[in-house]
């Protein structure tokens, strides 16, 4: 990994294994599919874009990892296959691991790569944050659908949920407008809603209504 200065030098093959791979269209998801179709791995490509991931197969069937060494892996690359899965509805989810457990004798390997930054703060058609629903729902009910079938594939199986750094690239100290309206909007919200839940006006002094419920419990 370029950000730590390092590179992966197992050379485990992985003949007989079925690896499923969520978007793996580009970027991470793709060159993980790349490295282990060399590996001789049956990978599965769990794409949103169809029309990307025919290409994404196209060019890892064409190109091999860099440092590639064929006689590493016994000049014996895996199979691919494409399966539909859009991570902003649940039912695509449950249809893409239905259609995975019905078809595939076995599952092996399950890398949660997909995800979403930086969008537009909208909901899907399950009335769950987008992003929060592509990045971590989606892949918990993919995970947890698969899990038993993973688990009697091979009692080594593994689950890899792909993260990000960026956090690190963040300065918590700094304050945006944006930063300093939410220390006014969210206070407010709270301050409405515990009124609502206390039968209180919000105007009403909170002190007041504190001292006439401690002296009707006294």
């Amino acid at each position: 990994m370029w950000f730590f200065n390092k590179t992966c030098t197992s050379k485990t093959c992985l003949d007989g294994k079925t690896v499923v791979i969520t978007g793996a269209s580009d970027g991470i998801g793709k060159e993980t599919a790349r490295d282990l179709y060399a590996r001789g791995a049956r990978v599965i490509l769990a794409c949103r874009n169809m029309e990307k991931a025919n290409k994404a197969v196209e060019d890892i069937k064409s190109n091999p990892p860099s440092r590639f060494n064929k006689s590493e892996y016994k000049n014996n690359a895996g199979e691919l296959a494409i399966y539909f899965l859009d991570l902003r509805s649940l039912k695509s989810v449950r249809d893409c691991a239905k259609n995975l457990l019905t078809n595939e004798a076995a599952i092996h390997i399950l890398v949660n790569n997909a995800g979403v930054a930086a969008h537009p703060n909208e909901k899907t058609e399950d009335g769950n944050q987008t992003t929060l629903q592509v990045n971590h729902l989606g892949h918990f009910l993919m995970t947890l659908l698969l899990l038993p079938k993973m688990q009697k594939s091979s009692p080594n199986c593994r689950i890899v949920n792909v993260s990000s750094l960026t956090h690190f690239c963040i300065n918590c100290g700094v304050t945006t407008p944006y930063r300093k309206a939410n220390q006014h909007e969210y206070p407010e919200k709270l301050w409405n809603a515990s009124c609502r839940l206390l039968h209180l006006e919000p105007e009403e002094d909170f002190t007041t209504f504190l001292e006439t419920v401690s002296r009707q419990m006294l």
